[in-house]
């Protein structure tokens, strides 16, 4: 049988204030998927996975979404992604459309797209990697011109990960199913 979480389970693990996730289930930004509180004497069961989906709701508000767009997000999440899935995307399109796509990307080739971008070094090596007509132009102020070259790099890794979207959220679930992991350890 499946491990159930009440709602004060909920609030001593994920360190939650409890009329907040209160707040947050009467006006349905989260639901617990084993039982709903439906009146006096009754209350809301939650899931192992229902954790997951609570905690990255609380990290997408600290990260400055709006309680609507953290529920969307996290709605758009399947069972099997929170299970199993190493990155998961969702692309904000022109008119405030939130979609999931496969960013076709794992931690290794993140981390080295990262790398390329925020390396650190030296002034050999800006001079090797930044392009001729930025150096002519910009002479002595190579600082700048790195800039503006690692802007670019940034700009094409993202191109190449997100796609034509106008915002990306890559959210890193293994990193998420291991901090719940870790905060149920302690608990």
């Amino acid at each position: 049988m499946e491990k159930q979480y009440s709602t004060l389970d909920i609030v001593r693990i994920l360190d939650i204030p409890r009329e907040r996730l209160r707040e947050w289930l009467n006006r349905g930004f989260i639901r617990p998927s084993i039982q709903e509180a439906k009146g006096p004497g009754t209350k809301a069961l939650f899931s192992h996975e229902d954790l997951h989906r609570i905690l990255l709701f609380k990290q997408l508000l600290e990260n400055g979404l709006s309680r609507e767009l953290a529920s969307s997000a996290v709605d758009k999440l399947s069972p099997e992604d929170i299970d199993r899935g190493e990155f998961a995307a969702l692309g904000f399109g022109g008119k405030g459309s939130l979609q999931r796509f496969d960013p076709g990307i794992n931690e290794e080739e993140l981390k080295g797209l990262a790398g390329e971008v925020r390396s650190e070094m030296g002034a050999e090596d800006i001079v090797r990697l930044v392009p001729r007509w930025l150096r002519e132009r910009y002479g002595r102020t190579l600082w700048k011109a790195f800039r503006i070259f690692a802007e670019k790099v940034r700009s094409l890794t993202l191109e190449r990960l997100i796609g034509r979207y106008d915002q990306v959220m890559l959210i890193n679930l293994k990193r998420l199913r291991h901090h719940v992991s870790e905060t149920l350890g302690q608990s």
